[in-house]
Order: structure tokens, then sequence, then C-alpha cells
């Protein structure tokens, strides 16, 4: 992982030293305001965890002959709690048994990492300022999460807490259009797909065919930022 980020930031570096030499290459930056959409399999997290959170997405990047450019940027530490009470048999693995129901669980997940792909733009010659975006490359995110048990049946007793951590290198594809302004400043409303559910996490610190498991889904990230190109 911190291999990939190394590798990630020389190239951005690179890129962007070569742009000083070149008449063809103009850098840019940007912030995205994010909602990202991401649920959890059915006894893995789905109880647990909302499916909807905020995030902001800062970005850099290397235009080329206004067409295709290199991305990179950084999704801001994203939080999400929850606390939740379930009965017998409602969906959780390990399942809940009779006489620890109910049982109330305070959860949170976080999400936080970098980012780097190529995006290339469509523009028919009619559009003045308008131009559609679509792009792929890697995110590398790292997400931790817990799982604290508050209280197991009547009369109520403490549980215990599990801690979840992983770090994971996954496809992002993207589909955005903008609006470019007279003075540089562009508007930018994207689509992100994020295949996050390759970010199994298993239960520290050892693992047993009882112990917790989250497993997400793929994401959908919803986006509208500005940028400005220099």
């Amino acid at each position: 992982m911190k291999l990939l980020k190394t590798i990630s930031a020389s190239i951005a570096f690179l890129l962007f030293s070569m742009s000083c030499n070149s008449f063809d290459v103009s850098p840019y930056a940007g912030v995205d305001w994010q909602i990202n959409r991401m649920r959890f399999k059915d006894g893995y997290g789905r109880n647990l965890f909302p499916k909807h959170f905020p995030q902001v997405n800062l970005y850099v990047g290397l235009k080329h002959n206004d067409s295709v450019a290199i991305e990179a940027g950084y999704i801001s530490e994203a939080v999400r709690n929850k606390t939740v009470t379930l009965g017998a048999g409602q969906s959780l693995r390990p399942s809940i048994p009779e006489i620890l129901s109910p049982a109330i669980f305070k959860s949170y997940i976080k999400v936080r990492g970098f980012h780097l792909g190529f995006v290339n733009t469509f523009r028919e010659p009619n559009w003045d300022s308008f131009r559609v975006l679509f792009g792929a490359g890697a995110g590398f995110l790292r997400a931790e999460a817990s799982r604290e048990g508050l209280a197991f049946g009547k009369p109520p007793i403490k549980g215990t807490t599990r801690r979840f951590k992983k770090e994971k290198v996954v496809l992002r594809l993207m589909l955005a259009s903008e609006y470019k302004f007279k003075n540089n400043l562009g508007i930018r409303g994207s689509l992100f797909f994020l295949q996050t559910s390759k970010m199994v996490m298993v239960a520290e610190p050892t693992a047993s065919p009882t112990t917790p498991v989250i497993r997400p889904m793929d994401s959908l990230v919803y986006s509208l930022g500005v940028s400005y190109e220099f």
C-alpha cells in the first residue's frame, strides 16, 4: 500500500514537472462534495451501518491538449456511526441466540484513501463550454471499523468490542459532465463506481468460524464540485 502511494505521488510529480516544458499540458485542481452509497451484504453489516455518508474529494490533474488527463486525489475520511437493537433471529452472523436478545450494538466505519487514473474528454465542435468526461483508475483505500456490544439480554450484560481493518486497491470508474466559465473556473457533476466489494474485513485479532465479518458491496458516489484550470 505504501509503495503504491509512493509510485502514484512520483508519477504525479513527474508529469507536473513535464508540464512546465510543454504548452500542450495544463494543470488543474478541484474539490468535490460527495455522497457515497455503500451497502453491505445481509448478515455482514447491513443491520449495523448506514448506507449513505458524505465525503470530500480533493484532486489535481494534468490535461494534454484539452483532451486526455491524468488525475490524482484524496478522498477525505468518511465516518459512519449507528446504534441498533437486534432481536433473536435477525440477520447477523454469528446469529443472536434467544438468551442474548435483545442485543444493542454501536458501530462505526470510516473510509479514506487516494486515487489515481486517466480522464478522457469528449466535446462536440459546437459545444462552447460544455464537455463530457469519462475515466478509469484505481482507488487506494483504507477502511477501519468497530462493533461494540452495548448490552445483551435481560437483565442486560455488557458485550465486547470487535475491531476491523482493511487496505485494498480497488477499481474506480468515472462518468461526469463539466461546464467551463470564461475565467477558467468549472463546475463538474460526477458519478463514480468503486469496487468496494473487495474490502472484506475480518475482526481482529484472530479468525474462527464465529468471528464477525463485514462484507461491503460496490459503491456508487454522487459528486458535485468546482475546478480551476491554471
